[in-house]
């Protein structure tokens, strides 16, 4: 009887052991299943977009003395960006030069000056690029070539069903001639804001 009892005890605990093993490799399959399951959700896919030229939009302005001085608008005519998530991972932006226009009461007169080789030099330069830099925290950073001259382009965007806003944002255009040659010849009291104001919805398709 007395053996009977032990080889008893002994099964119980052989079947108690063998259940345990079971139910801890059953919990481990569901942590890696879990696991497993997380990575799925994790991953974000990768939306190319055309840049909708016509229906895109690029407002500029400059200010004297704190007040809007000149202002007009450029058309894009080609670009692409790419989506994942919120987040541009790749962008980039044609601009027509002849298509930019100055809306205030100067008008054609301001365009002509523009036009010419201390700005824009529209007989050399038709287009103008905007190359991608980075996407971070909400900020789009870049480099903008216009007339031949790369300048740095940082601005706060929102990005809603492929469609990119920028807030207003600037661009220093100290390298063009003009501010050039005023700030090597005139006082500083006589010198031009050299800071350009921007802001543009690009619509993707």
């Amino acid at each position: 009887m007395k053996k009977t009892i032990i080889f008893g005890s002994c099964i119980a605990t052989i079947m108690f052991a063998m259940a345990s093993c079971g139910g801890a490799e059953e919990e481990e399959s569901t942590e890696e299943t879990t696991d497993n399951t997380e990575e799925v959700e994790d991953v974000v896919e990768a939306v190319d977009y055309m840049v909708d030229a016509e229906s895109s939009t690029i407002n500029w302005w400059c200010t004297e003395e704190g007040e809007k001085a000149h202002w007009g608008t450029a058309k894009p005519m080609g670009g692409k960006f790419t989506l994942e998530g919120d987040v541009i991972t790749d962008a980039a932006l044609t601009i027509d030069m002849a298509s930019v226009t100055a809306d205030d009461e100067m008008g054609a007169k301001l365009m002509k000056h523009l036009s010419g080789p201390d700005f824009l030099d529209l007989e050399q330069y038709g287009t103008s690029s905007f190359a991608f830099g980075s996407h971070e925290d909400g900020v789009l950073s870049g480099t903008l070539t216009v007339a031949g001259l790369e300048m740095d382009v940082k601005a706060d965007v929102t990005i809603t069903d492929g469609v990119v806003a920028t807030s207003d944002f600037e661009i220093d255009m100290i390298q063009f001639p003009y501010f050039q040659a005023e700030q090597a010849e005139k006082p500083e009291g006589e010198w031009h804001n050299t800071m350009i104001g921007f802001n543009a919805t690009i619509i993707g398709q």
